[in-house]
């Protein structure tokens, strides 16, 4: 069974998301935010086979996890983030986060899927549960291998041979297509 490491930031659907990893048949471990900073050694061997960064409150900066994230996506770890975590890969990418010229608090909002992203399983259309007022503005390129999924001037997703990532909430009860949604984690686990 492929291990997978829920990074929690202190944010109420941290379980939601275990759930719907666990749904898949990984073995979920939620570890605290906390313990990415500072100097935590861990061997490549005891690394999982994906890490998800959670949803959180604040700004990706505020936690100081960004070296750890650097060091973890230079070994080869898949990773894949909700949210605050959706924000966090873009901070290594190198992106800007700003505030959202659209900031929605528990909104549900119906999305067309690209054509791009339904090779992922995705439906054509599908309704997301947002909760956000920071976003990476798509005014910004991406690295090389990179693909960006933008509304609204704003990148909602990102794809990558080893991560993807929401600016949404997959795991919300708003959300029509969880199962859909984080498909594409357990792919990158194989």
């Amino acid at each position: 069974m492929s291990r997978v490491w829920l990074i929690d930031f202190e944010d109420s659907f941290t379980y939601n998301v275990a759930a719907e990893i666990e749904g898949l048949g990984l073995q979920c471990e939620v570890l605290p935010w906390t313990t990415l900073r500072g100097q935590v050694r861990v061997d490549q061997a005891d690394l999982p086979q994906l890490i998800v960064l959670g949803p959180g409150p604040g700004h990706p900066d505020d936690y100081g996890v960004g070296p750890r994230l650097s060091t973890w996506w230079t070994t080869g770890v898949p990773i894949a983030g909700i949210c605050l975590g959706h924000q966090l890969i873009g901070r290594m990418l190198g992106l800007t986060v700003a505030r959202s010229a659209k900031p929605m608090h528990g909104e549900r909002v119906d999305l067309a899927v690209p054509a791009d992203w339904r090779k992922l399983g995705l439906p054509k259309k599908m309704a997301v549960q947002r909760y956000n007022s920071l976003s990476l503005p798509a005014q910004q390129d991406l690295p090389e291998g990179w693909k960006g999924w933008v509304v609204d001037g704003e990148y909602i997703a990102f794809k990558h041979a080893r991560a993807i990532s929401y600016q949404f909430h997959p795991e919300s009860v708003g959300t029509s297509c969880p199962g859909r949604l984080f498909g594409p984690l357990k792919d990158l686990t194989l």
